[in-house]
């Protein structure tokens, strides 16, 4: 579609991933494999082989953490701030609660009590609830821990106990008694480090835990607790029962859910390529089957202008790399490469970097040689992943270094950490170097960072800390960096009390032009977020150091982290959730060009005069 601004040029990647799976033994006597995703549930019907599925009510369209296969015959699972009951039998939602307005992950963690009711841990309050379906009333238990923001394991003993392992940044295992509102935390403020608490039921029906350095299930040795009626006692690990074949709802990617069913009936599932074999229930044979479904489309994340001409990007969940090609109107989708997607890039020469969530993991991707997604014997992968930093964990910023071989990547830290890294990669020798967030700013994260004339990095923080941590600071800076002598040269704080320096151009006569903004934004690609975007339009003067122009902007919405380019004419232009803007340097003038078909969640390059973006899973461009 084409009017005389903006150009649809479609959706990238109609195709899903599976967020959750549960084995329900339904009212019926029949048993479903459910699996939910962004904005619908499947539904398999494992004798008829039936597949159908139903849309979340109100069309929501979010993704889900967890699922849960009740004994009851339903299934659970959350969405956004949108709490889901849904019965195979009837292919319909039951009941759905949508009350929830402090949380942007409601069943982050899912669990049925003993007493029949479904334990409800939510993100990022830490409040632990639970829905009764024969009431279908909501109790909220309250807070398990006053500032950590995740319940990773929720399980119940056979006293009625409820234990979490809760982080991320001060890990910690609770015990909660919800008949008499007891809660106690079994780990002394010096224990709680990063990382997080970690229980599960063994298949003894008893209840076992440790602590971890990670959210996610972990292999190694611990220090094994066995646990009952709110207590803990030390138990040798050879003692520990395994993990009861019905997880626990611990997490989108990590098993199915199946109380009471061989969760081994399910031998694949790739949803991304509608794949799905599993053994028949009665016959015993293996059935392999394509799922065919609607799929609202994979968001897209940050995109980068290529010097081939073509648009390059990815997808986020599933992960999908993608070019587009402006002069033929195609898209070509290359399916997952590494499996996860591109948060940000830099251009050497015929090379694009890219930096992935989550890891950090560093991309090499030769523009001047096809792309190879299955390479054969001594061939390379093309693009390819080449290191991974955890310093960088959630990239956000790049930028390329006038030597014409170096590349810089920064962002936030891992889980429980504050402050990130930046990491230096250098696109002909594959050297790679850390400097960690200690020889930077302590405790903020750089999300936006151009060089200067003599070789020196201009960077712009966030204090904001995604992976669960506190900010430690109160208000974002701007720093200058000899990255050769590894050093900062000076510090400021271009907007007093912005959250976020988001991004920032510099114009021909040396001024940098930025944004701000005090909001959070909870998803890679910028797709969500919480609050107003208080945005504050500035201009810094590099030379003198300091800010000679400040003021607040109408509510745009959100500016999009990578949204801000200087185009060959000297203008800057860049991208917010509800504008595309202009700014005239020499007016220090900031204009809307237009509004957006939707909201804008991804961006951006310019190419050939016109401004790609991304508007969910749309790749939209504008006539600048």
């Amino acid at each position: 579609m084409t009017d005389n601004m903006f150009t649809a040029h479609g959706t990238v990647v109609v195709s899903d991933e599976q967020r959750g799976t549960a084995l329900v033994r339904a009212k019926d006597g029949e048993t479903y494999f459910v699996i939910c995703s962004k904005g619908y549930v499947l539904s398999v019907n494992l004798r008829t082989q039936q597949v159908r599925q139903a849309l979340y009510p109100e069309r929501h369209v979010e993704s889900p953490f967890a699922a849960l296969a009740s004994s009851g015959g339903l299934f659970y699972t959350g969405a956004g701030r949108m709490f889901l009951e849904y019965d195979p039998v009837t292919n319909e939602f039951t009941y759905y609660s949508k009350n929830w307005p402090d949380e942007l992950n409601v069943g982050f963690r899912l669990a049925e009590s003993s007493a029949g009711l479904i334990l409800i841990a939510s993100h990022p309050t830490c409040r632990l609830s639970a829905y009764d379906p024969r009431t279908r009333e909501i109790t909220d238990y309250g807070r398990m821990d006053d500032r950590e923001k995740y319940i990773g394991y929720i399980v119940e003993d056979e006293k009625g106990w409820i234990y979490m392992g809760i982080g991320t940044e001060r890990r910690q295992m609770v015990a909660f008694n919800p008949k008499t509102g007891e809660k106690r935390q079994f780990l002394s403020e010096p224990e709680r480090q990063q990382g997080s608490g970690y229980f599960h039921k063994g298949r003894d029906g008893k209840i076992y835990g440790h602590v971890q350095d990670d959210l996610h299930p972990c292999k190694g040795k611990f220090e094994w607790k066995r646990f009952l009626d709110g207590k803990g006692e030390p138990v040798p690990e050879a003692e520990v029962s395994p993990l009861a074949a019905n997880y626990g709802g611990y997490g989108y990617s990590w098993g199915v859910n199946s109380p009471g069913t061989n969760p081994g009936l399910i031998k694949k599932l790739n949803l991304d390529e509608h794949e799905l074999a599993y053994i028949h229930p009665e016959t015993g044979a293996e059935i392999s089957m394509r799922l065919e479904y609607f799929s609202y489309g994979a968001g897209l994340a940050r995109m980068v202008g290529g010097p081939d001409g073509k648009l390059y990007g990815c997808s986020a969940h599933p992960c999908h790399f993608y070019s587009f090609d402006p002069k033929a109107g195609r898209i070509a989708d290359y399916g997952k490469s590494f499996g996860r997607f591109i948060c940000t890039y830099a251009v050497q020469g015929p090379i694009i970097g890219g930096a992935c969530y989550t890891h950090g993991h560093i991309v090499h991707f030769d523009t001047g040689k096809p792309i190879t997604q299955a390479p054969g014997p001594g061939q390379e992968r093309n693009p390819r992943v080449v290191g991974s930093h955890d310093e960088i964990y959630r990239p956000r910023s790049s930028a390329s270094h006038p030597d014409g071989k170096r590349m810089v990547f920064g962002g936030f830290a891992g889980y429980g950490a504050v402050g990130g890294g930046l990491c230096v990669y250098n696109v002909e020798t594959g050297e790679q170097t850390v400097i960690r967030n200690e020889e930077l700013v302590p405790y903020q994260s750089t999300v936006c960072m151009r060089f200067l004339k003599n070789g020196d990095l201009l960077c712009a923080n966030t204090i904001e800390t995604p992976g669960g941590a506190a900010p430690k600071t109160s208000e974002a800076e701007l720093f200058q960096f000899d990255l050769d002598k590894r050093s900062i040269v000076r510090r400021a704080v271009p907007v007093p009390g912005a959250r976020e320096v988001s991004v920032f151009e510099i114009d021909d006569a040396g001024l940098a032009h930025g944004i701000t903004s005090d909001s959070i934004y909870s998803s890679a690609s910028n797709a969500k977020f919480v609050g107003s975007g208080n945005a504050v339009y500035f201009v810094f003067d590099i030379g003198a150091w300091k800010t000679l122009h400040s003021r607040k902007l109408p509510e745009y919405g959100i500016p999009i982290l990578g949204g801000m380019l200087k185009g060959k004419n000297g203008m800057i232009y860049g991208i917010m959730t509800k504008a595309i803007y202009r700014i005239d340097p020499g007016r220090r003038a900031f204009e809307i060009i237009a509004a957006p078909p939707s909201d804008i969640g991804s961006g951006m390059a310019i190419m050939d005069g016109r401004l790609y973006f991304g508007c969910g899973a749309d790749l939209w461009s504008c006539r600048i």
